[in-house]
C-alpha cells in the first residue's frame, strides 16, 4: 500500500487495492501468455479504473512485485 501511496496511485480501500492486485496475478498466472496479460491487464486498469496509462502501468507492476514477483522479468522497470 505504501507504494501505491508513495506513486500516488489512488485506490478506494486498502481491501479493494489488494483484491484487484490479486486478481490480476491470478489472471496473469492463468494466461498462457504471462507478458500479454500484464500488458492487458494494465489496458483494463486504464478503462474500468479510470488511471491513466503510467498509473495502470505502475499498479499492474506494483501488483506483481507484491503478489507474484514470478513474473517480475515481464514488467519494465
Amino acid at each position: 500500500m505504501q507504494t501505491l501511496i508513495d506513486y500516488d496511485i489512488s485506490f478506494s480501500s486498502f481491501s479493494q487495492a489488494v483484491s484487484t492486485a490479486k486478481t490480476t496475478c491470478r489472471v496473469i498466472g492463468d494466461s498462457p501468455d504471462p507478458g500479454g496479460a500484464i500488458v492487458a491487464a494494465s489496458e483494463i486498469a486504464q478503462q474500468t479504473g479510470g488511471y491513466t496509462r503510467a498509473d495502470a502501468n505502475d499498479f499492474v507492476g506494483i501488483a506483481v512485485t507484491a503478489y507474484c514477483p514470478e513474473y517480475n522479468s515481464y514488467v519494465q522497470n
